[in-house]
């Protein structure tokens, strides 16, 4: 299921680091909504929330090296999961803060409507050509150093650690999941994104994937990489690239 909620910015302007004021419009609208629900995504410690995001900021929009700047004075945050519940609390929560002002790290944004968008699954096959709405991060740790790095499909490792990524989300071996599923990358871009004073690299562009349906819808519901519920890895079908499997 996917909702969009229109978010009016009356400047004009985001901060560079736009997953940063979503998460905190959607945090405000859960914790007023429902604190147990909260809680439970929030406060117990577990990293993979069951749903992902996008931004819609219109055309002509110009990125400056401090912030983007729109030209329109609202941009659409697309929200998507498989969990049905959660996204009826999800819908409810941020309804509950329509005309609401709120105060970010972008200055004051106001919650306005929110709207269903038309199910894409039914055009799921076991070859697919997706556009990537929210860049795709693949999270390699160094056991030494304890720290994590994030790649793009431009290092010689990107699919190696996508893979471990996935073997972790999916709970199933490495090597199964490399006889199911595999990517076709040619169409993508390095780019590096912002992300709670950090810097990322990261994957735009579109991406083809071979894999079962049941693995296709997962993509498309929850996400793919790392950090999906941070606003990461959201996926949309490209129409022009769709191919029945």
């Amino acid at each position: 299921m996917r909702i969009a909620c229109k978010i009016l910015c009356p400047s004009q302007q985001l901060p560079l680091d736009i997953r940063r004021t979503c998460l905190h419009l959607i945090k405000q609208a859960l914790s007023e909504y429902d604190q147990e629900l909260f809680s439970q995504l929030y406060d117990q410690g577990s990293n993979r929330k069951g749903f992902t995001f996008s931004t819609g900021l219109g055309k002509g929009v110009c990125f400056t090296k401090e912030y983007i700047q729109l030209q329109r004075d609202f941009f659409e945050l697309t929200i998507s999961s498989g969990n049905l519940e959660l996204m009826i609390h999800m819908i409810n929560a941020l309804q509950s803060q329509n005309g609401n002002k709120i105060e970010t790290n972008s200055g004051i944004v106001e919650i306005g409507k929110v709207r269903i968008l038309p199910d894409m699954q039914e055009h799921m096959a076991s070859r697919a050509t997706y556009r990537i709405l929210s860049p795709i991060l693949v999270r390699q740790h160094n056991q030494e150093t304890k720290k994590d790095f994030y790649l793009s499909t431009k290092h010689e490792h990107w699919q190696e650690q996508l893979y471990l990524n996935l073997a972790n989300t999916l709970q199933i071996e490495t090597p199964i999941l490399k006889q199911l599923v595999r990517f076709h990358v040619e169409d993508t871009k390095r780019t590096v994104v912002k992300f709670y004073h950090q810097y990322f690299e990261a994957t735009i562009g579109k991406i083809t994937i071979e894999a079962p349906v049941e693995f296709q819808k997962f993509f498309y519901e929850y996400g793919l990489g790392s950090k999906t519920s941070s606003g990461f890895g959201m996926l949309t079908i490209d129409e022009s690239g769709r191919n029945n499997g």
